[in-house]
C-alpha cells in the first residue's frame, strides 16, 4: 500500500516519498526495508537507535527515518493501520455446540462460538461477538457491538448471604445484568446479577481479563478496568473512570474521570477527577510523599539495615 494512501486514511502528515509502497506492517523489533513500523512514544527511541528503519508511523518527526507518517494520536493510528492492512469482515455464526434457550432473543449478525450457554429470556443485540464457553444466565440484557471473551460468566448470583444462629442463609438474586452498547469484556470475567435492582455496565466500558464485578454495581460509560480488578456489591462508578490492575473497590461512589491506581484499596468515596492510590486509597500525590518519608525514615534506622 502506498504511503500517501495510509497517511490519508490516518489523517497524518507524510514526510518522504508518497509513492513508497509498504508491503506489510510489523513491530519495530521486526522491521525490514519494505515494512511499515511504529514509533509511538519516547520509550521506543532506544530500540529505534539500534535498527535501520525505512518507513514508520511516528508520534513526532524523527531523524534517520526517510519515510514517516506523523500522527496526533499514536495508539489510534496503530489500531487504524492494523485494520487497513488486516481488514476483518464480521461473520454471523452460531456454533452447533452452543446451548441457547428458545426464549432468548439474538440480533443479527451475531457471532457465537463453541460451548456458549445462553439462558431464558436473554436479549443480545446485533454485531455481538460471544467467544467459547461464555455463560449468560437468564434475563440478562446485552446491547449492540458487545464483545465477550472466552470463559466469562454474566449473571451469576452475587455473594449474598445472611447469618442466622451461626448458619448462612442465601439471599435470592432476582435482578439482571444489563450490558450496554460497545462494551468489551475480557476472558474469565465474572459479572453478578443484582439482588432486586440490575447490575449495569455502561456503554463503551472495557473490562480486562479476570475481573470481578459484584451485584448491584452501576458502572458508567467509557470506563476501563485493568486485569484482576474487582468490586464489592453496590459500588457506583462514574463515567470515564480508569481502574488499575488488582485494585479493589468497596461499596463506595467513584466520581467521573477519576483514576484508581493499581493495587489500590478504595474504602471511601472518590471525588470526580481525583487520582488515588494505596490502602486505604488516598490522594495519589500525598501517598507518594508518605512512601518517600517512610523510605527516608528506614534509611535513618541503622538497626534495620
Amino acid at each position: 500500500m502506498k504511503l500517501q494512501d495510509v497517511a490519508a486514511a490516518l489523517g497524518g502528515t507524510l514526510i518522504g516519498d508518497p509513492e513508497r509502497d509498504a508491503v506489510r506492517i510489523a513491530a519495530l523489533s521486526q522491521a525490514t526495508e519494505d515494512t511499515l513500523t511504529f514509533v509511538l512514544s519516547d520509550t521506543s527511541l532506544a530500540l529505534l537507535a539500534q535498527r535501520t528503519v525505512t518507513m514508520a508511523i511516528t508520534y513526532k518527526e524523527l531523524p534517520n527515518i526517510p519515510h514517516q507518517i506523523v500522527v496526533r494520536n499514536p495508539r489510534k493510528a496503530l489500531a487504524q493501520t492494523i485494520s487497513i492492512f488486516h481488514p476483518t469482515e464480521f461473520i454471523s455464526m452460531i456454533s452447533p455446540s452452543a446451548v441457547i434457550d428458545p426464549s432468548a432473543l439474538i440480533g443479527t449478525p451475531t457471532y457465537i462460538r463453541e460451548g456458549v450457554s445462553i439462558g431464558a429470556n436473554v436479549s443480545i443485540g446485533s454485531h455481538c461477538m460471544i467467544y467459547p464457553n461464555v455463560t449468560i444466565y437468564a434475563n440478562c440484557v446485552i446491547g449492540d457491538n458487545v464483545i465477550i471473551h472466552a470463559g466469562t460468566v454474566v449473571g451469576s448470583d452475587g455473594f449474598g448471604f445472611y447469618s442466622d444462629k451461626g448458619k448462612w442463609g442465601k439471599v435470592p438474586h432476582i435482578g439482571r445484568v444489563v450490558i450496554e452498547d460497545d462494551v468489551e469484556i475480557g476472558a474469565n470475567v465474572t459479572i453478578d446479577r443484582g439482588v432486586l435492582e440490575d447490575t449495569i455496565i455502561g456503554s463503551g466500558t472495557k473490562i480486562d481479563n479476570l475481573c470481578q464485578i459484584a451485584h448491584n454495581n452501576r458502572i458508567g460509560n467509557d470506563c476501563a478496568f485493568a486485569g484482576q480488578a474487582g468490586t464489592v456489591g453496590h459500588a457506583v462508578i462514574g463515567n470515564r473512570v480508569q481502574i488499575g490492575g488488582q485494585a479493589g473497590i468497596s461499596a463506595v461512589t467513584v466520581g467521573d474521570d477519576s483514576i484508581i491506581a493499581a493495587r489500590s484499596g478504595v474504602t471511601r468515596n472518590v471525588a470526580s477527577r481525583a487520582m488515588v492510590s494505596g490502602f486505604p486509597a488516598g490522594d495519589h500525590f500525598k501517598e507518594l510523599k508518605k512512601d518517600a518519608w517512610i523510605r527516608q525514615q528506614f534509611r535513618k534506622r541503622k538497626d534495620l539495615k
